[in-house]
């Protein structure tokens, strides 16, 4: 299986840290490796030495950090975002012919987790899905909710940040090797240069019956804003990185 990484967003989130730096190329932890080399890691320790990167903003800071991965022990290969394409959709597309043919992991680049990549596989391919999606439980709101009474438009409740009762898409999806076959009827009726996977590309899979959902309390944090990243416990955040890796 082949690791398709987004790593070419502007991170407009955690401004002002991305004038500087490529989002995925902060500093992160007590010996202060990039945020992508953990995922790197991360994902090596579950088998996969194959990577997809799939670059733009301030690309040349992955590539000299990183360069071919022998380094790291795994093979990188690095695809730019085609000028004028947008979306996450479009992106995974103009890389089709890194891909095609392998199974391949969809790993958003400001995620830190320690799900059981195998045991999501495992069920996944004993349901016979052509993708699998990552389903949170218990997301809570970053904002506090509401009730009023609609006639005197008075605050009946309040609760600051509760958890929903929905499933919530984690960021990380596994799909087969058909995968590109397989949604080339959606090219008729989508701008291509446009796609976006999780509005456009799981819906289309979910309507066919191609998506099967693996639902895990696996920790899961995104830290692609500056609001949940300054608010992160130094000692907490190590913790988190070195457990990813080990």
């Amino acid at each position: 299986m082949k690791a398709v990484l987004f790593a070419g967003g502007k991170g407009t989130r955690l401004r002002p840290l991305t004038y500087f730096y490529q989002k995925v190329m902060i500093p992160l932890g007590k010996k202060q490796r990039p945020l992508l080399e953990y995922i790197i890691r991360y994902l090596k320790k579950h088998g996969i030495h194959d990577f997809v990167i799939l670059v733009n903003y301030k690309k040349n800071q992955i590539l000299d950090y990183f360069e071919d991965g022998s380094d790291l022990g795994v093979k990188i290969e690095y695809v730019s975002d085609r000028e004028g394409w947008e979306g996450t959709g479009s992106a995974i597309l103009n890389a089709r012919e890194h891909i095609e043919g392998d199974k391949f992991i969809v790993y958003y680049g400001d995620i830190l987790t320690n799900l059981n990549i195998e045991e999501m596989r495992s069920q996944w391919e004993s349901a016979g899905t052509l993708g699998t999606l990552w389903l949170l439980r218990n997301y809570r709101l970053p904002v506090g909710v509401a009730r009023i009474d609609t006639h005197t438009n008075k605050v009946i409740k309040f609760e600051e940040k509760p958890p929903i009762p929905d499933l919530v898409n984690s960021g990380i999806s596994m799909f087969s090797e058909a995968f590109f076959e397989e949604i080339e009827p959606l090219f008729s009726q989508k701008d291509i240069t446009k796609l976006d996977l999780s509005k456009d590309i799981l819906p289309y899979l979910a309507e066919k019956g191609e998506l099967n959902g693996y639902v895990s309390d696996a920790f899961w944090l995104d830290v692609g804003s500056i609001e949940r990243f300054e608010k992160m416990d130094p000692i907490e955040l190590n913790q988190i990185l070195e457990n990813m890796v080990k």
